[in-house]
């Protein structure tokens, strides 16, 4: 069991990193507001 929730956590945090960045990088490009996403990612980071 403590191997599949590692599993998906690791899963998780992949998929987060594939689909979330790139769509908070799109976002920061279309949005006057870049300095707030910005701050967003480097606390997330």
């Amino acid at each position: 069991m403590p191997s599949t929730v590692a599993v998906a956590v690791a899963g998780s945090i992949v998929g987060f990193d594939c689909f979330v960045f790139p769509f908070l990088e799109f976002v920061m490009k279309k949005s006057s507001l870049n300095r707030g996403f910005t701050l967003i990612e480097l606390l997330v980071v």
